[in-house]
């Protein structure tokens, strides 16, 4: 029990440290006049593709499959608390990086942009790769192969929904109020 509590701290502490890095380099970055508005939000707002459903679907599938699969090769390769711990530290800088060019170009507005339309899909994908990780460490009994196995493909097919559906109305929602005349 204390030792799961630990790891958790751990976790926590690990996503702090590597968002306040994100957000450093990101500012020397800005700083050193690169340009960093490629990352600007409101711009995919502003784009107005005109793709359709199942193709966005569709591609936005396949990318986190073979993410995905990138994912399991290299916890086959590496121990999975490697990979975990990695991948930890990498949303947490890909969290303070968004934040920060967020809050650039948008203000106090793009921290809230990041919280309602990054996060959540951050957090279905991390629960997916959590239940990866029980799914290879639980024993060989069968139920719960099959239940990590449902949690996953469930948090994966979620994910995948908010980030093509629901990411983009709550932007909208948001943009609205974010529009200077």
């Amino acid at each position: 029990m204390l030792s799961a509590k630990r790891d958790s701290y751990s976790q926590l502490i690990v996503i702090f440290l590597a968002t306040i890095l994100g957000c450093i380099v990101t500012n020397v970055w800005m700083k050193q006049s690169y340009d960093v508005s490629v990352f600007d939000l409101s711009t995919y707002a502003l784009s107005g593709s005109k793709a359709s459903e199942s193709l966005k679907y569709s591609s936005v599938l396949i990318k986190r499959i073979e993410q995905m699969a990138v994912i399991i090769l290299a916890i086959k390769v590496f121990q999975i608390d490697r990979v975990i711990n990695f991948l930890t530290f990498l949303f947490g800088f890909v969290l303070g990086f968004l934040l920060s060019v967020q809050s650039y170009y948008l203000g106090i507005k793009g921290v809230f942009v990041v919280i309602f339309t990054v996060i959540p899909q951050f957090l279905f994908y991390y629960a997916a790769l959590l239940c990866v990780k029980k799914y290879i460490r639980s024993s060989d009994n069968k139920k719960h192969k099959i239940q990590f196995a449902i949690c996953y493909v469930m948090f994966f097919l979620f994910g995948i929904l908010f980030e093509c559906n629901f990411s983009e109305k709550i932007f909208g929602c948001f943009y609205q109020y974010m529009v200077t005349v």
